[in-house]
């Protein structure tokens, strides 16, 4: 009975061990985390953020140039698209001055200034290869929006100059005497996709 005894102890201890032998394996084991964050877009001009940039001219008079330049700076990690929205002129008589009352201008709401100004809108950029012409007639004729439709990647800057010039110099001059216009636009950057 003993030879059986320890004949089963050891069948049994032989089928442990081949059982454990069999589920015996190797493992390894890693961790992964997946983050995900959105990326912005953000455009500065002049190195402000969220406020508007005022630029102000008095005492223009016929054959003056004035030249205003913007840094457009994309601050963001996406890359996007310029464009100028919601242009809009405003004209202001101000008031009739004599000389104006004697060159005609019986219009006391209406100024005549973005009649005689001419301007010229300009980007350009280190990224491309050339100095992009927006826009050159008179103030009066600006349109609503300009499609720059140029890139404008993350960290790159864009030179945005508006010139006004060559305030023809005519009858109509005294016309636009006291008289005062005003621009105003939205620089818009928008997401770019490859």
């Amino acid at each position: 009975m003993r030879k059986i005894l320890f004949l089963g102890v050891a069948i049994a201890l032989v089928s442990t061990m081949v059982g454990l032998g069999v589920n015996a394996q190797f493992v390894d084991t890693e961790a992964a985390l997946t983050r995900l964050e959105a990326g912005k877009l953000d455009l500065i001009v002049n190195g402000q953020n969220g406020v508007e940039v005022v630029n102000e001219f008095k005492c223009l008079k016929p054959g003056d140039t004035k030249l205003v330049s913007y840094c457009l700076h994309n601050c963001g990690c996406v890359d996007g698209y310029l464009d100028i929205e919601g242009i809009t002129v405003t004209e202001y008589e101000n008031c009739i001055a004599e000389p104006e009352a004697e060159a005609g201008d019986v219009t006391p709401n209406d100024g005549e200034l973005g009649d005689v100004l001419r301007v010229k809108i300009t980007a350009s950029s280190d990224w491309w290869p050339f100095v992009k012409q927006l826009y050159d007639g008179y103030v009066k004729d600006l349109p609503a929006s300009i499609e720059i439709n140029e890139k404008l990647g993350a960290l790159w800057d864009v030179e945005f100059i508006v010139e006004v010039y060559k305030w023809s110099e005519s009858a109509a001059d005294s016309l636009a005497m006291t008289d005062s216009v005003e621009i105003a636009m939205k620089i818009v950057l928008e997401q770019f996709n490859d």
